[in-house]
């Protein structure tokens, strides 16, 4: 049957409307019910009885779509009434067409093609609807009073190019749907309240050359992605809390000239991949948890507007035996290790940083770098430091009460006499079977200074000191400074009493020497 032989003919609220030859589409415009029939040449004879075929379709009711104008009108109105529209300090007279409105601009077809809302005193929340503004480039909601969460529809705005959110306080995460932005250029999110990590899909903004999210709380890792920001000119991650190593990719970015990552929980080695980054100019990394590890490339690097690597934060210092010594990094015959016992500098050592003890005292430790360290330039001065650490002859040992060298029964024996004690709290304290140093108690038992019964290192000798004789029970050392009770010194235990309530039975502890008891505890 040829195609043009075939009429379709079509019908609203029975009215006709238009009769086509070989093509059965039509586009209705305005809303009401529509029909179509359908005629042959060689099957629809009127004349004919039995040949006058004529098929009918189904009635179906039409109603057109929204204009974009219509759309985004309904999606202001929204907005308006989620962020107490009636407070603003421009407000928008509703009766009048939204062309009118405040901050509101028209592209050619009608419909929103920038809403500019900066600093009017929005107070609420951005509803969900904003995500069918589809033709929306720039959105600016910056310095308001903005709250609650960024909604995942922000990633249907597939048309935007400028996102400015800073100053308000967003909380939550960084929706992923954000990586479907493909002509994003300028983010700047700073200043709020955003927890969670950096999403993965941060990577797809290909066209993005302004990312700014700093001032907020992001936590966990730098996302590989990262280094797939092909045209970015600008990082700002500062004043967050993100930690873990700098991913190698970040020297992907041949394009950027500011990379701030300052004043968040960054640690481990600086890639080298950074000394790839030859349009950088400007490069913030203080603040952190970097040692000398990778910064000594960091350090050369020809940045001409400004360079800062220091402060960073303290370094753990280790203990083994009697000596003392730190871990930070770098080329190690560049690094100077200055040991300082109660304020006071005792050695300077150059390539080594394992200190021998001496007197008791509070001692920590300087480390500069020949290379990273400069005094003279500002940001640049980088001294590592660790915290303070208590070494004292007697040092404390978890669980040896009586500090004879061994974790056993008699150890009970000083606890019961010293319960309820107090003292100076020890520092870097661990219920670990290691040496830690502590300041002098004033009570003694048995002429065992009573910090060693403090076995948590809280202060207090209490119940859950002696929690910690059954946690190292057994564990012995060499006992340089052991004093005990006479060797003829026993002791035993007799029932004293049983709760039916709890369960709990209580004994009597006894210690006693040839002439008579010595206590009863």
């Amino acid at each position: 049957m040829l195609k043009f032989n075939i009429h379709y003919t079509w019908f609203k609220d029975d009215v006709f409307q238009i009769a086509i030859a070989g093509d059965s589409t039509y586009i209705p415009i305005e809303e009401g019910w529509y029909r179509c029939e359908v005629t042959s040449d060689s099957v629809t004879v009127p004349e004919s009885y039995g040949r006058n075929i004529i098929l009918n379709s189904q009635s179906i009711y039409f109603k057109p779509p929204p204009t974009c104008r219509e759309r985004d009108s309904l999606v202001l109105l929204d907005l308006h009434a989620s962020t107490n529209g009636g407070a603003w300090v421009n407000t928008w007279d509703l009766s009048q067409p939204i062309d009118t409105w405040h901050g509101v601009t028209l592209n050619a077809e009608g419909c929103v093609d920038v809403l500019d809302l900066f600093a009017n005193n929005l107070v609420g929340n951005i509803p969900e609807s904003i995500g069918e503004m589809l033709a929306l480039s720039e959105l600016d909601l910056a310095f308001n009073n903005l709250s609650d969460t960024l909604p995942t529809s922000i990633g249907n705005l597939e048309n935007l190019v400028d996102l400015y959110l800073y100053r308000n306080n967003l909380t939550g995460n960084i929706p992923e749907s954000i990586g479907q932005l493909s002509n994003l250029s300028w983010f700047i999110i700073y200043s709020n309240n955003l927890t969670g990590n950096l999403p993965e899909s941060i990577g797809q903004l290909q066209n993005l050359v302004f990312l700014n999210v700093a001032q907020n709380e992001l936590t966990g890792s730098l996302p590989e992605s990262i280094g797939q920001l092909s045209n970015i000119l600008t990082l700002n991650l500062g004043y967050n809390n993100l930690s873990g190593n700098l991913p190698a990719t970040i020297g992907q970015l041949a394009s950027l000239q500011n990379l701030n990552l300052s004043n968040n929980n960054f640690s481990g080695t600086v890639p080298q991949s950074i000394s790839q980054l030859n349009s950088l100019f400007d490069l913030k990394l203080d603040n952190n948890n970097f040692t000398f590890a990778g910064m000594e490339t960091v350090a050369t690097m020809p940045i001409f507007n400004g360079l800062s690597y220091a402060p960073q934060d303290t370094i753990p210092v280790f203990s083994t035996g009697d000596s003392l010594y730190v871990e930070v990094g770098g080329v190690i015959s560049n690094n100077h290790y200055t040991w300082y016992r109660d304020g006071i500098s005792q050695d300077t050592i150059v390539g080594d940083s394992t200190y021998a003890l001496g007197e008791p005292g509070w001692y920590h430790c300087e480390v500069r770098n020949d290379i990273v360290t400069n005094p003279a330039i500002s940001g640049q001065n980088l001294v590592l430091t660790s915290p303070p650490l208590y070494y004292d002859i007697q040092s404390v040992w978890p669980g040896d009460f009586n500090n004879d060298g061994i974790v056993d029964n008699l150890d009970v024996l000083y606890w019961g006499l010293a319960e309820g004690f107090t003292g100076p709290t020890r520092p870097n304290a661990t219920t670990d079977w290691v040496a830690q140093g502590c300041p002098e108690w004033a009570d003694t038992i048995q002429g065992v200074n009573a910090k060693h019964q403090d076995a948590d290192g809280n202060g207090i000798v209490d119940e859950d000191d002696l929690a910690v004789v059954l946690e190292n029970y057994g564990k012995t050392r060499s006992a340089t400074l052991a004093r005990a009770p006479d060797d003829d010194t026993y002791f035993w235990m007799e029932p004293a009493g049983y709760n039916a309530v709890d369960g709990t039975r209580s004994f009597n502890l006894y210690m006693q020497q040839p002439d008579g008891p010595i206590a009863v505890v």
